[in-house]
């Protein structure tokens, strides 16, 4: 049984079973891409969006019904409007994003007869990201709050926030968890011409089982 629970004990329940609360993670899928920041390129501050876009593989049958046989999958994430940056230390540059109007959405596009996605050159271009948007909309999230925060001296980043799905083809299916979680970092590789970095991550969700034990072993957690 998965839920949240609050445990409650009195001492006098010595022999009382009570469950205890443990977290694992529910993957929905793996994603890996290129980014790039608009109007404006390489520069993350306002009036400027971050924007990644690329492929999504792994993605949980026990989420979404896939057929990566015969389709392709691919997501743009648009981050909306910065609210708030910082420096820690001089060293990494945070970006805040939390109003709620970034998105991720993953879409479905047939191999034969589909588009071929092509990350082109110096985005936004004439097939990214048209060519990652285009298809059958699977799920789409808005960002509750998505944090990018930049390594100053090395010029690498990660990326954390926090998923809202709301919408797709597969959206009926995808288990109601609240809180789905935003995970990726930047990686060396072949980084096309005006793009920013290769960006892999995953989208998870932390789910809490419940276990059996009693209140002595509960006790003892805590001394």
């Amino acid at each position: 049984m998965k839920l949240v629970r609050t445990i409650l004990a009195a001492a006098a329940c010595i022999a009382l079973l009570v469950p205890v609360a443990s977290a694992q993670q529910f993957l929905l899928c793996d994603f890996l891409g290129y980014d790039y920041t608009a109007p404006m390129p390489r520069n993350l501050n306002n009036p400027n969006f971050y924007i990644a876009l690329g492929d999504v593989d792994n993605i949980n049958p026990g989420a979404v019904v896939t057929d990566p046989l015969n389709y392709q999958y691919t997501f743009v994430l648009n981050s909306g409007t910065c609210t708030a940056a910082d420096t820690v230390a001089g060293i990494y540059g945070r970006y805040y994003y939390t109003l709620g109007d970034g998105t991720f959405f993953i879409y479905e596009d047939p191999i034969l007869g589909g588009t071929s996605r092509s990350y082109g050159t110096n985005p936004p271009n004439a097939t990214a990201p048209s060519t990652f948007s285009d298809g059958t909309l699977i799920l789409g999230a808005d960002f509750v709050n998505l944090t990018i925060v930049v390594n100053l001296s090395n010029w690498t980043a990660s990326l954390n926030g926090t998923l809202d799905f709301y919408c797709g083809e597969g959206w009926g299916s995808l288990p109601c968890y609240e809180g789905w979680t935003f995970a990726g970092e930047t990686v060396e590789s072949g980084i096309p011409e005006g793009y920013i970095w290769a960006v892999d991550g995953v989208v998870y969700v932390e789910e809490v089982l419940v276990e059996t034990t009693n209140w002595s072993d509960i006790k003892k957690l805590f001394r």
